[in-house]
């Protein structure tokens, strides 16, 4: 199949966050990490990167975090391949991506797909992609 590319981008998605969430900041970011802890003198951490604007956000307070500290985020793209037009919309957002200075990759499901329980296949093979 020939994947034809729009000469338009298509928007972000819009958040799924309420709209009267407070945003998240570098430092509250810089406070759960560190929570977390484990983390080398320069990590070289992942994010999985929708498209939507929630982590698009995420992928660019993780790129400034990791930077801060002499490392780098990478953002991981998963084109599960399920509609036509995935992997145009997967190379959108690496485009998007590119323009902030944020290394990523382009995770591309190519097991047979299942009849029945798409989604929770889908989630499957998006956890595994990017372990």
């Amino acid at each position: 199949m020939q994947v034809r590319r729009s000469r338009t981008a298509p928007a972000p998605r819009k958040s799924a966050l309420a709209a009267a969430d407070p945003p998240l900041t570098l430092a509250e970011l810089d406070a759960a990490l560190s929570g977390i802890g484990g983390f080398e003198p320069r990590p070289l951490i992942a994010v999985g990167v929708s498209g939507g604007p929630d982590s698009l956000a995420l992928a660019m307070l993780a790129h400034r975090w990791a930077q801060a500290r002499g490392g780098e985020a990478w953002a991981l793209i998963v084109d599960h391949g399920l509609r036509p037009e995935s992997a145009v919309e997967a190379d959108t957002v690496g485009n998007w991506l590119v323009a902030l200075g944020i290394p990523h990759a382009v995770l591309v499901w190519r097991d047979e797909k299942p009849v029945t329980g798409i989604q929770e296949a889908a989630r499957a093979a998006r956890y595994r992609m990017i372990a």
